[in-house]
């Protein structure tokens, strides 16, 4: 057809796109009539401008809609491929809390395409004294926490499925709404909405990681003495600080309704950014991981294990390994009533200096000992999104939902028994939450 014969509101379907939204190359069809071949075109939030061979550009008003159709091979992410999770994790509870399963909750999310999150909630155990399940509170965190999650995944896949198959209106219309999902979603705001809908009483430390896949930045919020580490060929890269008013006295959010005095936020907690690399391991932890293990106990016997899994199955395998390893080792160092552990430093420290409230108690004492606890251990592995992972990624995923399901079933029940029992506004002192009156 005549080049001429293009009028403004047209609606045109180019068969070859470039990324950067200027199109090489191109052929301009206008259904059975015919087509053009193009030089270049380039797209505008609501017009396209057209460089033929022939009669230089013309501008067309876009009325309709304007269809990309996607380049036949997938170009890759600046920097390199996509990085992804693979993750895994365990939760042992405390001896004497088998029967309810202990109070620690811990949230995995895989994803195939790219990224993934982790988090570990620590229920604080001194709402047993008020007649309230302190699990019930960080598993509803963590529930929350991935649903938030799952509504950012959502949003990520419309726009590439938008991307996709050309609906560049749509596109152009979700970038003027500034719709960037994961960059606008930090961590500290996921938590924040978990907060807010976990209808519940109870308070929790708490700990939570998302992976951005295309920049291979690890972004972590971390309320409390939850921890986070990230392991590079057996040494440790990064570490989270423990958040503590005074010794075994950690920062901690709770549910607004069930307390009469200040508590902390996820606003509160410590934010962190880290550039991990394909083959670095993560691992999340409540404290009764770090209070039991050194770093480099925990770095010797992660490569141990990862080593062993790596033998016998995939990198979903072999996070599994990992993350049963370290728990069952912490879990043996608790019960060890002689054997030195980051907690009895700690608690040494406080009595013999500190002048905290242990002081009178330790002081000229030596502690000893480990710390009988709640352990949970998420154990994560960064790996490249390629056709050999595909497999690993796809079991830990499927895990993961299945997981999640049950943590959903068990939040709803709590909240269900929450409403029906009419729980009255829970008064609470300093000894059973651990925090002060005024934050810091």
């Amino acid at each position: 057809m005549a080049v001429s014969a293009l009028a403004a509101g047209s609606v045109v379907r180019v068969t070859h796109t470039h990324a950067n939204r200027t199109l090489k190359g191109a052929r301009v069809s206008m259904g059975a009539e015919g087509g053009m071949n193009l030089r270049r075109a380039v797209i505008e939030p609501k017009s396209v401008t057209l460089t033929t061979g022939t009669t230089g550009r013309i501008p067309l008003q876009i009325e309709g809609t304007m269809r990309l159709k996607a380049p036949k091979r997938a170009r890759k992410a600046p920097g390199g491929p996509k990085l992804a999770l693979v993750a895994a994790g365990l939760s042992l509870p405390h001896p004497n809390k088998v029967a309810t399963g202990g109070e620690d909750a811990l949230m995995i999310h895989v994803r195939k395409s790219g990224g993934g999150s982790i988090a570990v909630a620590d229920g604080v155990g001194g709402w047993n004294a008020k007649g309230v399940n302190p699990a019930n509170y960080s598993r509803c965190l963590v529930h929350f926490s991935r649903n938030e999650l799952l509504k950012l995944a959502r949003k990520e896949d419309e726009a590439a499925k938008s991307m996709s198959k050309g609906l560049v209106a749509m596109v152009v219309q979700m970038m003027r709404d500034g719709i960037d999902a994961r960059r606008n979603v930090s961590a500290k705001s996921i938590m924040t909405s978990a907060m807010k809908r976990a209808k519940v009483p109870g308070s929790a430390t708490m700990v939570l990681a998302q992976l951005r896949p295309e920049t291979g930045v690890l972004e972590v919020a971390n309320l409390g003495d939850a921890g986070l580490r990230v392991f590079r060929k057996g040494q440790l890269v990064m570490k989270t600080t423990d958040q503590q008013y005074e010794f075994d006295m950690p920062y901690q959010m709770a549910c607004r309704e069930f307390v009469d005095m200040d508590y902390n936020t996820p606003m509160d907690a410590n934010n962190e950014r880290f550039n991990v690399e394909e083959g670095d391991w993560i691992i999340a932890g409540s404290d009764g991981l770090f209070d039991n293990m050194f770093d480099k106990e925990i770095a010797t016997l992660q490569q141990e294990a990862a080593n062993k899994g790596s033998e016998a199955g995939d990198e979903y395998f072999t996070a599994q390994v990992v993350a049963r390893a370290l728990a069952e080792r912490a879990r043996r160092y608790s019960k060890d009533p002689l054997r030195m552990v980051p907690y009895a430093v700690a608690l040494e420290a406080e009595g013999t200096g500190g002048g905290g409230p242990m002081s009178s108690v330790l002081n000229h004492a030596r502690a000893v000992g480990g710390k009988p606890d709640d352990i949970t251990v998420v154990a994560a592995r960064v790996t490249t999104v390629k056709k050999s992972t595909q497999k690993a990624l796809s079991g830990a995923e499927m895990d993961s939902r299945i997981a999640a399901k049950e943590m959903q079933r068990i939040a709803e029940e709590s909240i269900k028994e929450n409403a029906i029992r009419n729980v009255p506004k829970t008064l609470l002192s300093t000894g059973t939450i651990k925090v002060k009156a005024s934050k810091k």
